[in-house]
């Protein structure tokens, strides 16, 4: 295998490893440990995001690149719903962790069902909706 195959599979199998990591050792993973430093780089870094974006549709729009516009629609709905997803943050507008489902409490919480909330509908659309841009970027009709 050449230096580049290895260096695409380390890169693809990083992600799992720590994944994987993280789930054996729960006290480095804490749930919403932070809501507010979540709330603002999640928000800041989304809504930067959408803006270059944007102006990569723009761009694409002007110069007739459909697959480029395709790819700029699908990270631009990935950061529009990541805005969303951080907007939603529980307890990030307040001094204790607030519960999403209405209690507060001051330690951080182990973990929550996200099932049917905001949060879970957004972070689940901002993966569903680019893998269905993306792929159709790649389409040669387009």
């Amino acid at each position: 295998m050449s230096a580049r195959a290895w260096l695409a599979l380390l890169l693809s199998v990083a992600p799992c490893a720590l994944w994987i990591w993280l789930l054996s050792r729960p006290d480095l993973n804490n749930t919403l440990l932070l809501p507010s430093e979540h709330f603002l780089v999640v928000t800041l870094v989304s809504v930067m995001a959408v803006g270059v974006a944007f102006l990569v549709v723009r761009t694409a729009l002007v110069m007739e690149q459909y697959q480029v516009l395709l790819i700029a629609l699908g990270f631009m709905s990935m950061a529009g719903f990541f805005a969303v997803h951080a907007l939603a943050t529980p307890g990030a507008h307040t001094s204790t962790m607030a519960d999403p489902y209405g209690s507060t409490t001051s330690a951080a919480p182990v973990s929550y069902d996200y099932n049917g909330t905001l949060i879970g509908a957004s972070a689940f659309l901002s993966l569903s909706v680019p893998a269905v841009f993306l792929p159709l970027a790649r389409v040669s009709q387009f």
